[in-house]
């Protein structure tokens, strides 16, 4: 009777868990999949509002996870308005969650990957960085992968790095192409509800394609993201517009 009771207890638990991951999952992950869509700063902010406020009644680790990537996709709306100022702050608070992260331990992999991110926008910012934090982060995305390599985030670091990199450095955007598109199959594979992540590494994969003059190709990504989130003005607009026209010259 007494090993039921256990028993019947543990499962409880385990629900509970598991409900309590996927309102984390449903609720958070929406507000940061408009926010990217829209590129809205105001929607950036809110998120990284709300899962501040419940990381501070409840410190799971799930919370600072999110709080991190809330914090990597508000600082893309800093970079793409320019405002350098902001991105610096923003970056300063993501690796501060970084750390808590890598402290925790629960979600290794991803800290790793997310530190390296944050490096990479200091780049983007600085690119006189680069000499320092070039190293430091390609090293971080092997950690992360060589702890995961299903870590499609990490993944989409390293793509990152093949494409923003010059190629007397390293940068090669034929690799590039070919690691975001191993990020994006293993987001896919993964079926995630309002997943931001897969659509920004859709998006950097079609710029890939672009690069290296694979306009068709490029132009079937855009349409895909463009059916899963039509209201995705940088693709709609600009992105598409850009291969369509490469590929009619």
């Amino acid at each position: 009777m007494m090993k039921y009771l256990v028993f019947t207890v543990l499962l409880s638990y385990m629900f509970i868990q598991q409900v309590e991951a996927q309102v984390i999952d449903s609720s958070h992950h929406q507000v940061m999949y408009s926010a990217y869509v829209t590129n809205s700063e105001t929607l950036w902010s809110k998120s990284i509002s709300d899962l501040q406020k419940d990381y501070d009644l409840d410190p799971k680790a799930d919370y600072l996870l999110y709080l991190a990537h809330a914090l990597f996709g508000q600082c893309g709306v800093h970079m793409s308005t320019q405002n350098k100022k902001a991105a610096k702050a923003t970056i300063k608070k993501g690796l501060e969650c970084v750390e808590k992260l890598e402290k925790e331990k629960k979600f290794l992999s991803e800290a790793y990957a997310l530190k390296s991110a944050f490096y990479g926008l200091s780049m983007g910012i600085s690119p006189m960085k680069g000499m320092i934090l070039g190293p430091k982060s390609d090293k971080l995305q092997d950690k992360a992968l060589k702890l995961d390599p299903n870590n499609a985030f990490a993944w989409k670091q390293k793509a990152s790095s093949y494409f923003h990199t010059p190629s007397m450095f390293g940068g090669d955007m034929e690799e590039a192409v070919k690691t975001y598109q191993k990020a994006v199959d293993i987001y896919k594979s993964q079926c995630q509800t309002f997943d931001w992540q897969k659509l920004d590494a859709m998006v950097w994969l079609g710029q890939a394609l672009h690069k290296t003059k694979k306009y068709k190709e490029a132009i079937t990504v855009y349409e895909d993201i463009l059916k899963e989130a039509p209201d995705h003005g940088w693709v709609k607009y600009v992105l598409l517009k850009e291969s369509k026209n490469a590929l009619s010259q």
